[in-house]
């Protein structure tokens, strides 16, 4: 279950949930850290890749190497560049920085 915690596969769990509630087929793009449509994850501009098992999308070689440390065992490493991409759309979301100071007031 560790996985399904940690990038990319954190929101699989509840887009899997979405999916069941027959609300339609959302996908993580693991590269743009968002939420597609079926149809976006579909009309991708570059080379990629879907998952129908995780319910992610994004670039071909981010895909198989997330898939290829799963099969290793290992909880897939997040690479530098879509690490930026996360926290530059963090530091935008109002609530995950309200979040971030009652963490530092709990300490």
């Amino acid at each position: 279950m560790e996985f399904f915690e940690n990038w990319p596969l954190q929101h699989t769990l509840a887009l899997l949930a979405i999916q069941d509630a027959g609300q339609g087929t959302f996908y993580y793009n693991v590269d743009e850290d968002i939420i597609v449509t079926s149809d976006e994850a579909k009309n991708c501009e570059q080379p990629c890749r879907t998952s129908s098992t995780y319910l992610i999308t994004g670039k071909t070689k981010t895909i198989n190497d997330i898939y290829k440390q799963i099969n290793n065992k290992k909880v897939p490493q997040i690479p530098l560049s879509i690490k930026e991409i996360i926290d530059e759309n963090n530091g935008r979301d109002a609530f995950y920085q309200k979040l971030l100071k009652f963490d530092k007031k709990s300490k």
